[in-house]
């Protein structure tokens, strides 16, 4: 074993006694990516990639609770750990096409991707998330290869729908989104309008925001009694309000108000709407 490679595992050994002799167990992360990816290589240990950012108040919850909980991390020594606020190295999360926060990235050994989780996660269901990973269940590829036999099983594409959108894949998670549409299109299980919803969104994740509108007012054509079909309202306003566009934002969130006046979301549109005059002038 090279000189550099011993020092660097003395270093963990030592962070480890150290924390046992405290008495004070905690997650050991590592300090770098390229750091991580070398003891992964060593101890032939998976990679778990905490992407948060600070204003994220899930990533704070998940740090708070589920990796401060006993068991996990119990769990987490048999995986080299790293933090990564992606508002700071916003190019590594743009290697791994980050759509939101917090995402946990699990890599193999050699650094692959196996797959990933998205938003907070309590402690255990977390653990048995990451062991079905490691037991090929649940993986992108094993809905692959699940669609190949259950071709029209509707929650089956809904969730490899969200595994494509989850990594940015637009072209492909709008592909899967549609064939529920199509194989659906009354909606009588229920799926074709939270299809059309994600559509939608990642039109307006991606600044198409016309075509975005254009989704969500084609949902509540298609699907009006949806319990989707509010919040697609309330969204069309949001929509032109991100593409800068005062006047069309306002009038639809003023329609909204009207529609549903005693709507949960009725205070923050009307912030929103005092925002936006307040910037006519």
């Amino acid at each position: 074993m090279k000189l550099e490679n011993r020092i660097i595992l003395l270093i963990i050994l030592l962070s480890v006694w150290g924390c046992q002799k405290s008495g004070v167990e905690e997650i050991r992360w590592a300090s770098s990516y390229d750091q991580a990816i070398e003891e992964a290589q060593q101890l032939g240990r998976g990679i778990l990639i905490d992407f948060y950012t600070d204003r994220c108040s899930w990533c704070q919850r998940l740090a708070d609770s589920t990796f401060t909980d006993e068991e996990f991390i119990k769990f987490s020594k048999d995986f080299v750990m790293l933090k990564v606020n992606a508002k700071e190295d916003t190019i590594l999360a743009q290697n791994y096409r980050i759509a939101g926060y917090p995402t946990i990235v699990y890599l193999d050994p050699n650094g692959q991707e196996v797959d990933r989780l998205y938003g907070y996660f309590p402690p255990q269901e977390f653990i048995q998330k990451i062991r079905d990973y490691q037991q090929g269940k649940g993986t992108l590829a094993a809905l692959l290869e699940s669609e190949k036999e259950r071709p029209d099983s509707l929650d089956l594409l809904m969730e490899i729908g969200e595994k494509y959108s989850g990594r940015r894949e637009r072209e492909k998670a709008d592909a899967i989104y549609q064939k529920v549409v199509d194989l659906d299109p009354e909606n009588n299980l229920g799926k074709s309008d939270d299809a059309l919803f994600q559509i939608a969104r990642q039109r307006l994740r991606g600044k198409l925001y016309e075509e975005a509108v254009r989704k969500f007012r084609e949902l509540l054509s298609l699907y009006p009694e949806s319990e989707l079909a509010v919040e697609a309202e309330e969204y069309i306003g949001y929509t032109y309000q991100k593409a800068g566009d005062k006047e069309r934002a306002i009038a639809e969130y003023e329609k909204f108000l009207l529609n549903h006046p005693d709507h949960e979301e009725a205070d923050w549109v009307k912030k929103q709407i005092q925002k936006l005059k307040q910037l006519r002038h």
